[in-house]
This record gives C-alpha cells, structure tokens and sequence, in this order.
C-alpha cells in the first residue's frame, strides 16, 4: 500500500512545481502593436543596435520614432530603425500570500491523506492515523507554502514588447 501513496505525493509536489510559467508567447519580430497600444508615461526599456540601454517613460510612436522622456523632463526621439528590443517590467498578476496559501493547503491535503491512508501502522507505528495525518499534513504545508511561493516569484521576468526581425 505504501508504494501507491507514495506515487500520489510524488505526483502532487511534482504537479505544484510545474506551475511554474516555463513558457510565454514569443514576440513577432517587427511588429510594434503592443507598444503602440502602451499607455503614456509607461516605463519602458529600450536596447539599440549600437549596444546603448535607455529606460524612461513612454510618450507615443511616430511614424519613424519612439518618444520616450528622458531624465531632464525633455523628450528623447530614438530611430526605430536603431531599436533592437523594448521591454517593460511585467506587473506581478498574483501576490506572494496566494502561491503560498495555495500550496499550503494542497501540502496539507496531500500529507494528511497520505499519513491518514498509511493508518496505525504508517509512518509513526506508535501513533494513529488521524495523528499520521495531521503531522504529515504539517510537514506538507510548509513544503507547499515554499513551493507556491516559489512559483510566483519565478514568474517575474520582463514583458518583451517589440523585437526587430534578425538582420
């Protein structure tokens, strides 16, 4: 009975931690339409070709350039045939609390079902199941909290709106 249960927990924590967002949509190369659909004073990082890193607000896109502010107050015209990449730094969707609630309860609920299932003579022979239950219910609350934490902290990455077709 013991190798079933065992598969089950493996499964669940394997099954949190692949919520991880592995995997975005890629950019069209070329197209400009999430950065003109940017709100103004957007913080936005732009990568030339020539290697220069400029970071400021956006102000609108013109037919041939990209209008960000620069730290004077001034607006700086950058060629958008010169721009390699523009990214923003993506919104947190979710609040740490609620990767880390999640994953607590499901921890919970698989460490009690597995300690309650085991029974009497489980995992602690001395005790019952109920108590099995609730102290490997405990033990998978605090590896769920750690794992749904991590699992909204790795998503943060910064949102590519515009990358230049390869020359």
């Amino acid at each position: 009975m013991k190798q079933p249960i065992q598969g089950l927990f493996i499964f669940a924590v394997l099954a949190m931690a692949l919520r991880l967002p592995l995997a975005q949509a890629d950019t069209i190369p070329g197209r400009w339409e999430l950065v003109e659909s940017l709100k103004a004073n957007t913080q936005i990082n732009v990568k030339t070709f020539a290697g220069e890193a400029l970071s400021g607000p956006f102000q609108r896109l013109e037919s041939e350039y990209l209008i960000l502010m620069n730290e004077s107050g001034a607006e700086s015209r950058i060629s958008k045939a010169q721009i390699r990449e523009i990214t923003r730094d993506k919104e947190r969707e979710r609040k740490f609390w609620t990767g880390t609630k999640i994953g607590a309860l499901a921890g919970f609920g698989a460490g009690f079902i597995i300690g309650y299932v085991a029974g009497d003579d489980g995992i602690f022979y001395d005790f019952t199941a109920g108590f099995n239950g609730w102290v490997l219910g405990g033990l998978g609350a605090g590896a769920g909290a750690i794992i749904g934490y991590a699992s909204v902290s790795a998503g943060r990455s910064p949102e590519i709106l515009y990358k230049a077709p390869k020359r």
